[in-house]
């Protein structure tokens, strides 16, 4: 069996890449370690234009947009500039959280939402990998997992 260095997911060995994130795939050790210390993995939302990051807790499932008068997202945007001007839905895509894998979902934006420029099909979650970059009308935001490098 192969393992994809990215999100963990097996692959008989005969599989040459991880189709579920394009990640790199490595063949898994028969020997089991005697005590391995995991640390937790991290995830969060940075936006470059103001160098403000968002941690996202694990595991779990957030809606981006911005607020207004009567809704209140679970990621607010509207602080980094996201507004109707900018092209940014009120319920406008859902981050979720399921062991290893990070998703996003567009949930019917007006605008659409874009991984690395690409326009991503409504309601069909898409992986979501190390240095992503995710654009919410105007708004840009690169997904970035581990610790924060000082």
């Amino acid at each position: 069996m192969k393992t994809c260095d990215k999100c963990s997911v097996s692959y008989p060995d005969t599989a040459k890449a991880c189709s579920n994130c394009g990640g790199e795939l490595v063949k898994k050790s028969t020997t089991r370690p005697t005590a391995v210390q995991r640390t937790p993995n991290t995830y969060r939302l940075e936006h470059p234009d103001s160098g403000k990051e968002i941690p996202l807790q694990l595991p779990g499932e957030w809606v981006l947009g911005r607020a207004d008068g009567q809704w209140m997202p679970d990621l607010d945007l509207a602080p980094l500039g996201a507004g109707p001007e900018e092209g940014v839905s009120r319920k406008h895509a859902m981050v979720t959280i399921q062991g290893p894998n990070v998703s996003i979902t567009d949930t019917r934006s007006a605008n659409g939402t874009l991984i690395n420029g690409k326009l991503i099909p409504t309601e069909l979650a898409q992986p979501l990998a190390e240095g992503d970059s995710i654009s919410l009308g105007s708004l840009t935001l690169v997904f970035r997992t581990g610790p924060r490098e000082s």
